[in-house]
């Protein structure tokens, strides 16, 4: 291989690095644990609030409750499983992988040990437009949309030194007429 081919194909591996990993250096360190509250209220066919974000190591309190019909909330990832029935303050818990028996509760409380985007959802049949009964609970730092912008842009600055012309273009002649 051409050394100065090889040479553009270094540089291009090295952009697409540099965009893949500085974002997660670049970021500033995740605040310390605290104990975070949230009331979910379910309701036909939502949660309210729909998004609750925490960061991660944050110790998480959730008082579930239900306005018109028994609702479930699945929490994907954290095994967690509980139902609300109208009118009661009370809830019935369980880690699914560990148990098929509820338990009364009074709230959800979990560490948020993994940062991402983890879905909540309706486990009790609730009605027709049940499936689409979703929130999602946001544990930061998420560097994964840094890392991803940081890719597309190393992937087209490496595109760009590739497509780059190696041999300068020809320079036109002055006073000729074509």
């Amino acid at each position: 291989m051409d050394p100065k081919k090889k040479g553009r194909w270094l540089v291009a591996a090295v952009l697409v690095a540099a965009g893949w990993f500085l974002p997660s250096l670049a970021t500033s360190p995740s605040p310390a644990p605290q104990k975070r509250e949230f009331d979910i209220v379910a309701h036909k066919y939502a949660y309210e609030p729909s998004i609750i974000q925490v960061n991660q190591g944050d110790e998480v309190h959730i008082r579930f409750s239900s306005k018109d019909v028994m609702h479930g909330f699945y929490l994907e990832g954290y095994d967690i499983d509980a139902v609300a029935e109208p009118g009661k303050t009370d809830i019935q818990f369980r880690h699914p992988s560990q148990t098929v028996l509820f338990t009364q509760a009074k709230e959800i409380v979990f560490k948020a040990d993994r940062r991402g985007k983890f879905r909540y959802r309706c486990s009790f049949t609730c009605g027709y437009m049940h499936p689409f009964m979703l929130g999602v609970l946001l544990v930061q730092p998420n560097f994964l949309f840094g890392q991803a912008m940081g890719l597309m842009i190393g992937i087209f600055l490496a595109g760009f030194v590739l497509a780059w012309p190696s041999k300068p273009l020809p320079a036109k002649a002055e006073g000729v007429v074509v």
